[in-house]
Protein backbone atom coordinates (compact mmCIF):
# COMPACT_ATOMS: atom_id res chain seq x y z
CA UNK A 1 0.00 0.00 0.00
CA UNK A 2 2.98 2.29 0.61
CA UNK A 3 4.73 2.15 -2.58
CA UNK A 4 1.37 2.16 -4.57
CA UNK A 5 0.99 5.67 -2.69
CA UNK A 6 4.46 6.60 -3.47
CA UNK A 7 4.31 5.89 -6.84
CA UNK A 8 1.07 7.49 -7.60
CA UNK A 9 2.90 10.64 -5.84
CA UNK A 10 6.02 9.80 -7.64
CA UNK A 11 3.41 10.12 -11.30
CA UNK A 12 1.97 13.19 -9.78
CA UNK A 13 4.96 14.68 -9.63
CA UNK A 14 6.43 13.68 -12.85
CA UNK A 15 2.89 15.11 -14.56
CA UNK A 16 3.04 18.57 -12.93
CA UNK A 17 6.80 18.65 -14.07
CA UNK A 18 6.05 17.52 -17.30
CA UNK A 19 3.18 20.66 -17.45
CA UNK A 20 5.42 23.02 -15.72
CA UNK A 21 7.98 22.44 -18.18
CA UNK A 22 5.85 22.88 -21.19
CA UNK A 23 4.29 26.25 -19.40
CA UNK A 24 8.08 27.38 -19.39
CA UNK A 25 8.49 26.30 -22.94
CA UNK A 26 5.36 28.15 -23.97
CA UNK A 27 6.42 31.14 -22.09
CA UNK A 28 9.91 31.16 -23.97
CA UNK A 29 8.09 31.11 -27.20
CA UNK A 30 5.85 33.68 -26.48
CA UNK A 31 8.73 35.84 -25.27
CA UNK A 32 10.64 35.22 -28.33
CA UNK A 33 7.51 36.02 -30.64
CA UNK A 34 7.54 39.69 -28.51
CA UNK A 35 10.91 40.39 -29.23
CA UNK A 36 10.65 39.47 -32.93
CA UNK A 37 7.78 41.71 -33.07
CA UNK A 38 9.66 44.69 -31.25
CA UNK A 39 12.31 44.18 -34.03
CA UNK A 40 9.80 44.90 -36.54
CA UNK A 41 8.70 47.82 -34.62
CA UNK A 42 12.12 48.82 -34.64
CA UNK A 43 12.24 49.06 -38.13
CA UNK A 44 9.09 49.95 -39.05
CA UNK A 45 9.50 53.45 -37.04
CA UNK A 46 12.56 53.54 -38.63
CA UNK A 47 10.88 53.09 -41.97
CA UNK A 48 8.19 55.72 -41.17
CA UNK A 49 10.77 58.56 -40.39
CA UNK A 50 12.70 58.10 -43.34
CA UNK A 51 9.44 58.11 -45.27
CA UNK A 52 8.35 61.12 -43.77
CA UNK A 53 12.12 63.07 -44.17
CA UNK A 54 11.29 62.22 -47.92
CA UNK A 55 7.85 63.37 -47.74
CA UNK A 56 9.19 66.61 -46.53
CA UNK A 57 11.54 66.60 -49.28
CA UNK A 58 9.22 66.00 -52.30
CA UNK A 59 6.39 68.54 -50.78
CA UNK A 60 9.23 71.17 -50.44
CA UNK A 61 10.19 70.73 -54.26
CA UNK A 62 7.00 70.53 -55.30
CA UNK A 63 6.21 73.82 -53.37
CA UNK A 64 9.19 75.56 -54.98
CA UNK A 65 7.91 74.63 -58.57
CA UNK A 66 4.31 75.38 -57.64
CA UNK A 67 5.62 78.86 -56.55
CA UNK A 68 8.09 79.36 -59.58
CA UNK A 69 4.92 78.19 -62.09
CA UNK A 70 2.97 81.01 -60.20
CA UNK A 71 5.67 83.55 -60.37
CA UNK A 72 6.95 83.06 -64.05
CA UNK A 73 4.01 81.31 -65.09
CA UNK A 74 4.75 78.93 -68.43
CA UNK A 75 4.45 80.01 -71.42
CA UNK A 76 2.46 78.69 -74.41
CA UNK A 77 3.89 77.43 -77.27
CA UNK A 78 2.89 80.53 -79.17
CA UNK A 79 5.10 82.77 -76.85
CA UNK A 80 8.01 80.59 -76.71
CA UNK A 81 7.80 80.04 -80.61
CA UNK A 82 7.70 84.78 -80.56
CA UNK A 83 9.91 84.70 -78.04
CA UNK A 84 12.71 82.52 -79.53
CA UNK A 85 14.40 83.02 -82.76
CA UNK A 86 14.52 79.95 -84.58
CA UNK A 87 12.11 77.03 -84.97
CA UNK A 88 14.97 75.05 -83.81
CA UNK A 89 15.02 77.47 -80.53
CA UNK A 90 11.54 76.95 -80.52
CA UNK A 91 11.57 73.55 -80.27
CA UNK A 92 14.33 73.12 -77.80
CA UNK A 93 12.17 75.64 -75.32
CA UNK A 94 9.41 73.03 -75.87
CA UNK A 95 11.31 70.15 -74.94
CA UNK A 96 12.49 71.77 -71.54
CA UNK A 97 9.58 72.85 -70.84
CA UNK A 98 8.23 68.76 -71.58
CA UNK A 99 10.51 68.13 -69.02
CA UNK A 100 9.63 70.55 -66.74
CA UNK A 101 6.50 69.00 -66.65
CA UNK A 102 7.06 65.66 -66.37
CA UNK A 103 9.47 66.14 -63.47
CA UNK A 104 6.55 68.14 -61.77
CA UNK A 105 4.15 65.13 -62.63
CA UNK A 106 7.00 63.13 -61.01
CA UNK A 107 7.18 65.02 -57.73
CA UNK A 108 3.59 65.14 -57.43
CA UNK A 109 2.95 61.47 -57.96
CA UNK A 110 6.63 61.17 -55.49
CA UNK A 111 4.51 62.78 -52.67
CA UNK A 112 1.32 60.81 -53.29
CA UNK A 113 3.61 57.82 -53.23
CA UNK A 114 5.37 58.60 -50.04
CA UNK A 115 1.82 59.67 -48.47
CA UNK A 116 0.90 56.12 -49.29
CA UNK A 117 4.04 53.89 -48.14
CA UNK A 118 3.42 56.23 -44.80
CA UNK A 119 0.04 54.92 -44.25
CA UNK A 120 1.08 51.66 -45.29
CA UNK A 121 4.00 52.07 -42.63
CA UNK A 122 2.12 53.17 -40.11
CA UNK A 123 -0.67 50.27 -40.31
CA UNK A 124 1.73 48.30 -39.67
CA UNK A 125 3.10 49.79 -37.18
CA UNK A 126 -0.22 49.46 -35.68
CA UNK A 127 -0.82 45.34 -36.43
CA UNK A 128 2.88 44.79 -35.14
CA UNK A 129 1.47 46.72 -31.56
CA UNK A 130 -1.15 45.02 -31.65
CA UNK A 131 0.46 41.42 -32.03
CA UNK A 132 3.27 42.27 -29.55
CA UNK A 133 0.30 43.20 -27.15
CA UNK A 134 -1.10 39.98 -27.73
CA UNK A 135 2.13 38.21 -27.38
CA UNK A 136 2.91 39.64 -23.90
CA UNK A 137 -0.30 38.75 -23.00
CA UNK A 138 0.31 35.15 -24.11
CA UNK A 139 3.70 35.48 -22.33
CA UNK A 140 2.17 36.66 -19.01
CA UNK A 141 -0.78 33.42 -19.15
CA UNK A 142 1.76 31.63 -20.11
CA UNK A 143 4.16 32.21 -16.82
CA UNK A 144 0.58 32.51 -14.82
CA UNK A 145 0.42 28.90 -15.53
CA UNK A 146 3.57 27.98 -14.62
CA UNK A 147 3.72 29.32 -11.43
CA UNK A 148 0.33 27.96 -10.81
CA UNK A 149 2.18 24.28 -11.83
CA UNK A 150 5.24 25.20 -9.82
CA UNK A 151 2.78 26.19 -6.70
CA UNK A 152 1.04 22.92 -7.27
CA UNK A 153 4.24 21.30 -7.50
CA UNK A 154 5.61 22.83 -4.18
CA UNK A 155 1.92 21.66 -2.28
CA UNK A 156 1.96 18.19 -4.13
CA UNK A 157 5.82 17.86 -2.39
CA UNK A 158 4.74 19.01 0.63
CA UNK A 159 1.78 16.98 0.68
CA UNK A 160 4.39 14.16 -0.39
CA UNK A 161 6.61 14.95 2.51
CA UNK A 162 3.90 14.91 5.30
CA UNK A 163 2.75 11.70 3.89
CA UNK A 164 5.88 10.11 3.71
CA UNK A 165 6.53 11.25 6.92
CA UNK A 166 2.72 9.54 8.18
CA UNK A 167 3.55 6.53 6.26
CA UNK A 168 7.39 6.27 7.95
CA UNK A 169 5.94 6.90 11.23
CA UNK A 170 3.74 4.54 10.72
CA UNK A 171 5.88 1.78 9.98
CA UNK A 172 7.88 2.41 12.83
CA UNK A 173 5.63 2.41 15.28
CA UNK A 174 4.44 -1.38 13.51
CA UNK A 175 7.92 -2.02 13.50
CA UNK A 176 8.03 -0.91 17.50
CA UNK A 177 4.72 -2.93 18.03
CA UNK A 178 6.39 -5.85 16.53
CA UNK A 179 9.81 -5.52 18.48
CA UNK A 180 8.09 -5.36 21.62
CA UNK A 181 5.41 -8.22 20.67
CA UNK A 182 8.96 -10.30 19.68
CA UNK A 183 10.42 -9.28 23.28
CA UNK A 184 6.78 -10.27 25.38
CA UNK A 185 7.49 -13.34 23.20
CA UNK A 186 10.67 -14.28 23.93
CA UNK A 187 9.83 -13.17 27.47
CA UNK A 188 7.10 -15.20 27.74
CA UNK A 189 8.87 -18.39 26.43
CA UNK A 190 11.93 -17.69 28.37
CA UNK A 191 10.17 -17.75 31.83
CA UNK A 192 7.89 -20.75 30.19
CA UNK A 193 11.23 -22.74 30.17
CA UNK A 194 12.40 -21.32 33.66
CA UNK A 195 9.16 -22.53 35.31
CA UNK A 196 10.16 -25.35 37.33
CA UNK A 197 8.05 -28.98 36.03
CA UNK A 198 6.35 -30.06 39.26
CA UNK A 199 6.87 -33.14 41.11
CA UNK A 200 4.60 -36.02 40.02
Amino acid sequence: AQRRAVAALERDLARIDAEAGAAAVAHNRALDRRDAISGRIRTTRTAIARTRRELRRAQEVLGRRLVQVYVEGVPGPIDVLMQSGSLADALAVGTLLQHSAEADAAAVAGVRDHRRALEGLRARLARNARAADAALRAARAARARMEALLATRRSALAGARSELGRMLAAQRARLARLAAQKRAARTAARRASEVPASPA
